[in-house]
């Protein structure tokens, strides 16, 4: 199977910029094409005015913050936060793991949550004396690339659609919002819960994937629903239209 990367086009209408804030953090720029800001209505001969953050990414707290926007250009809100309210989804604490290249995945971790990140160093604690002279953060946009790979199922991995959750999986963010007037959603090891103060809506990994996976169920049983609905109207269809060619004398 194709890896994710070997999927993204050769010619991209957007392009990334990775500008280093430490030597464990960094935060990622969608620069957008020319044509896509002649297309909205932008000046593209200011294309780095219209840059916007996608991702911040901290090897030391080990966690990986996502800006969703809407990226189809052509529209009035080309460039714009993706979501009504949420502005920021975090994947937090020690399910995201930086490895060391050529290193192998630990056996008891099913990847769900893991970075592909090659890293120079193997997993760290915090507190670890070099810790700042050691790379564990991507530093090109082909490193991101690789770091995108490793983004939970429920994710879009290619960046020129704005990142954040797929659409099959908007209705945890519409829930969300529902319920809470939280900005940002933090997937981690700790409880589902709101932080009202911080406006924070943390999502265990376990009842994240619950949900992910009562999606999935919901949309499979939709789509044998429908399966069975096509099948028996074209049944239907045929065997109407062989009664009427046994009526007719030939």
């Amino acid at each position: 199977m194709a890896r994710i990367s070997q999927l993204f086009d050769e010619k991209r209408p957007g392009s990334l910029v990775v500008e280093e804030l430490s030597a464990h953090c960094v935060e990622v720029f969608y620069h957008p094409s020319q044509e896509s800001l002649a297309l909205s209505g932008m000046n593209p001969d200011r294309k780095a005015r219209h840059r916007v953050k996608l991702l911040k990414i901290d090897g030391l707290n080990q966690c990986i913050t996502i800006f969703p926007i809407k990226a189809r250009d052509g529209r009035d809100d080309f460039l714009q936060p993706k979501y009504k309210q949420i502005r920021s989804i975090t994947l937090g604490d020690a399910n995201l793991v930086f490895f060391p290249e050529d290193s192998e995945v630990p056996s008891d971790s099913d990847g769900a949550f893991l970075s592909p990140y090659f890293g120079p160093t193997m997993p760290m604690e915090k507190g670890q004396e070099d810790i700042e002279s050691l790379k564990v953060v991507p530093s090109t946009q082909e490193d991101v690339m690789k770091v995108l790979e490793g983004l939970p199922p429920a994710f879009t991995k290619d960046y020129d659609h704005g990142l954040g959750l797929a659409q099959p999986y908007r209705f945890i963010v519409n829930a969300v919002e529902k319920l809470s007037d939280c900005t940002e959603i933090v997937i981690s090891e700790l409880a589902t819960g709101i932080n009202q103060e911080e406006k924070i809506f943390y999502i265990s990994f376990d009842d994240f994937e619950m949900a992910r996976k009562t999606l999935n169920n919901i949309t499979n049983l939709s789509r044998k629903a429908a399966e069975s609905v096509k099948e028996g109207e074209v049944y239907n269809f045929f065997h109407s239209t062989r009664q009427n060619l046994n009526r007719v004398k030939i």
